[in-house]
């Protein structure tokens, strides 16, 4: 499953653009933290399917009170 983040024109334009060094350096860092966080998803990802079905309830409901 690919993962998508977003950088904004903005934060792209403070960084210097695509091919400067502080972008290079955010596509370490992001790296660093994917692998960072992947040691511990199997703590992580039952929290967030609970937090998903927490959210699809509220909405399920919200669309039959309305």
């Amino acid at each position: 499953m690919p993962l998508h983040t977003v950088v904004t024109v903005v934060t792209l334009q403070v960084m210097g653009g695509i091919g400067s060094d502080m972008f290079e350096y955010y596509k370490i860092l992001m790296l660093q933290g994917l692998i960072a966080a992947r040691k511990h998803m199997d703590r992580v990802v039952p929290l967030v399917e609970i937090m998903q079905m927490g959210l699809l309830f509220y909405w399920c409901c919200m669309r039959h009170s309305a």
